[in-house]
C-alpha cells in the first residue's frame, strides 16, 4: 500500500510539472522561487502573496493573501483574497475575501463579499463587517 502511494504521488506531480506546475515556499521578504503566479502548490510561514494561484495554498501560522485562486486555501491564520475564488476551499482561522467567490469558504470568522455559488459558513459571521 505504501508503494502504491508513493508511485501515485510521483506521477501525480510529475504529471503536473509538465503543465508548469511548481512548488513556492514563502517567508516574510523570500518568495522561492520569485513568481507572483503558482501553478501548483504554496507553503508559506508567518506571510505569502501572490497575485494568481492555481492549486493549493498552505499556510502555517501565516497571513496569506492571493488576488485570484482556483483551488484550495488552508491555512492557520489570515486568508485574505482580493480577487476571485473560482470553485474553490478556503479553510482558515479568518477569512477575509473582496471578490466574488464560488466554493466553500470555512472560518472562525468569514469576511466575504459575495458568494456566488457555495458555502460561507463562519462561526461569527460579520465580526469584521
Amino acid at each position: 500500500m505504501r508503494r502504491f502511494i508513493i508511485c501515485s504521488l510521483i506521477l501525480f506531480f510529475a504529471g503536473t510539472a509538465s503543465a508548469g506546475a511548481k512548488f513556492q515556499f514563502t517567508l516574510p521578504g523570500l518568495q522561492a522561487p520569485k513568481d507572483d503566479n503558482v501553478d501548483g502548490i504554496r507553503f508559506s510561514l508567518f506571510h505569502g502573496k501572490g497575485k494568481n494561484l492555481n492549486g493549493v495554498d498552505f499556510g502555517l501560522i501565516s497571513l496569506s493573501e492571493t488576488g485570484e485562486l482556483s483551488g484550495a486555501a488552508f491555512i492557520m491564520g489570515l486568508h485574505r483574497l482580493t480577487g476571485n475564488m473560482d470553485g474553490g476551499v478556503a479553510m482558515s482561522l479568518v477569512n477575509v475575501h473582496s471578490g466574488n467567490d464560488q466554493g466553500l469558504n470555512a472560518a472562525f470568522v468569514n469576511k466575504v463579499n459575495n458568494v456566488e455559488a457555495g458555502v460561507d459558513h463562519g462561526r461569527l459571521p460579520g465580526v469584521l463587517a
